[in-house]
């Protein structure tokens, strides 16, 4: 073997591999050397075949770029390695004497938290009062519909009755996050667990400053135990935008496996529970989606940040938001100020197709979840056509969204989800529920073909990212960032896409993942 044609460090091929370059998956292989790709051709890839050559045949199994997930929240995860699950008792003190012990686990101010409570508020919060001196205790259901705390924690968190959000959680998790081997087991462990799942690559959701995460990720970077790409892009919670945080995170952080992206500022609510900003309003509950957002305001701190030079994400759920979020893009384009897939609207679970056009036209980024059809068991079980009436067959807009000419970015909300190509396709493209209900699929003029949602994995993470040409596809030169699945993803059934797993991850010609 010639110098110019050195044998391949590793060699992936497939008679399904998809670059992304193309319309189609083709027979193929990919060599990789170091971190990066050195060539893609048909066939088997033989030539590049030497003694040393690590070699990955995924058969019929769909080959394609490494995944990028363009919204997580791994903070929410804390709760899974914190909170003492208490759904086996309604015994007060026995809640009482699990939170006890759990507080030697961590040391002060790490809260102790627990899930799952089914027995009385009042006899837990009586029970409470036996927590450690000065520890925070905070308890929820299995809903996180009902809150109980000790005093200390009232106190300090302040946390009000009703539904708990992670906004509300905040304070608890800052708190969380003071103990730096809770980081690192927190991003650790879904680091390894998106490895599993293909996913290389993801914008994690940071509450303010990361609530004090910061340096201990970039530690983590610097140990090389960090080997996940991360972008991070601050949500205001406890304080206005902090444009100061994010020049000191973008100088502070230019590896390009941690980097700063930006602001994600939040809008309406959700239209599941009445408090998403919907055009047509709730027919089914009457009443609901009158409280609007401080759109003024939301605005005036969106101008701030597209000025300071920052991407700018407008988290929007209804369509009303969804039409209010274009025109306050189309006011910074004709105030000057650079528009393109670098800024995003996220969450989009309805959108007026004119006010797609009209982001389109912005060349602005849709951040979608795919597999939101996932969140409920049957077709009878989602509530849109209830709460909305017709409208409400409106709900993901796939179709819609990739014609007019948006560029499609998929996310999670994880843990709302945790990602799943194989989940989204059957999601998104067949438009099936968990039971795989209804059997032509829900609403399926608005699917997205297999290629598309595959592209929004990968093509569309890159474009939102500003890091197309250098990861997103499979192509000489690019960096070595491969998911490798068991079956043709393009081509499988919605049953059969129940059966697919990973078989390999490769991120940055490392192989990170193998079943």
């Amino acid at each position: 073997m010639s110098a110019a044609h050195d044998a391949a460090d590793l060699l992936v091929r497939s008679r399904n591999l998809f670059t992304g370059t193309g319309p189609t998956a083709t027979h193929g292989h990919v060599a990789v050397s170091g971190a990066t790709i050195t060539a893609v051709g048909p066939g088997d890839g033989a030539e590049w075949c030497g003694p040393r050559t690590e070699v990955v045949d995924a058969g019929e199994g769909l080959v394609c770029a490494g995944l990028h997930d363009n919204h997580v929240f791994l903070t929410g995860t804390v709760p899974d390695h914190l909170a003492v699950d208490l759904a086996g008792t309604d015994d007060p003190a026995e809640a009482a004497a699990r939170l006890v012990k759990a507080a030697d686990s961590h040391p002060a101010p790490v809260p102790v938290l627990g899930s799952g409570w089914r027995g009385t508020g009042d006899a837990l919060a009586a029970a409470l009062g036996s927590a450690p001196d000065g520890r925070t205790v905070v308890v929820w259901d299995a809903d996180r519909a009902l809150l109980w705390q000790n005093g200390t924690a009232a106190r300090r968190y302040a946390i009000l009755p009703g539904p708990i959000s992670n906004e509300a959680l905040a304070p608890v998790f800052a708190d969380a996050f003071t103990d730096a081997g809770l980081v690192r087991e927190v991003y650790g462990t879904a680091q390894d667990e998106l490895f599993r799942r293909g996913v290389v690559s993801v914008k994690d959701i940071a509450f303010d400053d990361y609530l004090g995460a910061l340096p201990v990720l970039r530690q983590m970077r610097a140990e090389g135990t960090l080997r996940l790409r991360l972008a991070f892009a601050s949500q205001p919670v406890r304080r206005p935008v902090d444009l100061e945080f994010g020049r000191r995170a973008s100088a502070e952080c230019r590896d390009p496996l941690l980097q700063f992206h930006g602001f994600k500022l939040m809008t309406d609510g959700v239209w599941v529970d009445g408090t998403g900003h919907m055009l047509g309003g709730y027919p089914g509950l009457p009443g609901a989606g009158t409280e609007l957002p401080d759109y003024e305001a939301l605005e005036e701190a969106a101008r701030r940040v597209v000025e300071a030079g920052f991407a700018l994400g407008l988290n929007v759920d209804g369509d009303g938001a969804a039409r209010w979020a274009v025109t306050v893009f189309e006011r910074l384009a004709a105030a000057g100020h650079p528009v393109g897939p670098r800024h995003s609207l996220s969450d989009l679970s309805f959108v007026d197709p004119a006010d797609a056009a009209r982001a389109g036209a912005l060349g602005l980024t849709f951040e979608v979840y795919p597999q939101f059809l996932g969140l409920f068991p049957s077709a009878e079980d989602c509530p849109a056509e209830a709460l909305l009436g017709p409208a409400g067959r409106g709900l993901n807009r796939f179709a819609t969204m990739a014609r007019s000419g948006v560029s499609l970015s998929s996310g999670t909300d994880l843990p709302l989800f945790w990602p799943s190509l194989p989940d989204a396709i059957r999601a998104a493209t067949h438009r099936r529920f968990t039971d795989g209900s209804p059997p032509d699929g829900w609403c399926p003029e608005e699917a997205l073909p297999a290629a598309e949602v595959v592209r929004a994995w990968t093509v569309g993470g890159a474009r939102a990212r500003g890091t197309a040409g250098r990861v997103g596809t499979l192509a000489p030169g690019l960096r070595a960032d491969l998911a490798v699945f068991s079956h043709d993803l393009l081509g499988a059934s919605p049953d059969e896409l129940t059966q697919v797993q990973v078989t390999a991850t490769i991120a940055g010609g490392e192989v990170v993942h193998r079943a």
